[in-house]
C-alpha cells in the first residue's frame, strides 16, 4: 500500500497558473522496486506523474492550471504508492 500526503494551501493570486518545484530523492534499496513514483493530484485532479529513477536529488516543475486555482485555495496531495519507510529498508 501506497501513502499520501494532502497540505492545504492558500494562494495569493487566485486564477494564475502556479509553478510547483519538487526536488526529491528516492529511497532506491534493492530489493525494493528501482523506481518510485509520484502522482500529484490538485483540487482532486491528476496533473502530473513522475517516476524516479535515480538515487540522488532532482528538481521536478510540475505546472498548475490556472482553472484549479480560482476559488484561492489548493489541496495538492502526492501519491506514493512505491514508498516505504527506512526502517522496511534497512536505511
Amino acid at each position: 500500500p501506497g501513502r499520501e500526503r494532502a497540505p492545504l494551501s492558500p494562494i495569493g493570486q487566485p486564477g494564475a497558473a502556479l509553478v510547483l518545484t519538487l526536488t526529491e530523492k528516492p529511497q532506491l534499496v534493492p530489493p525494493q522496486p528501482h523506481r518510485q513514483r509520484v502522482t500529484v493530484i490538485v483540487n482532486d485532479q491528476e496533473i502530473d506523474s513522475l517516476e524516479l529513477t535515480e538515487g540522488r536529488f532532482k528538481t521536478h516543475l510540475v505546472t498548475i492550471p490556472s482553472a484549479l486555482t480560482e476559488n484561492g485555495r489548493l489541496s495538492i496531495r502526492f501519491l506514493l504508492p512505491d514508498a516505504a519507510s527506512p526502517l522496511v529498508l534497512g536505511s
